[in-house]
């Protein structure tokens, strides 16, 4: 379970720095999807 959140938070970076948005951005989009 703890690698998995790793696992998502590290995709949350990943996709910030591609998309150029900020983390909780990311996270708010991921979130409702």
């Amino acid at each position: 379970m703890v690698r998995r959140a790793a696992a998502a938070a590290f995709s949350e970076v990943k996709i910030a720095r591609l998309s150029g948005l900020s983390r909780t951005t990311v996270r708010s989009i991921l979130g409702k999807r």
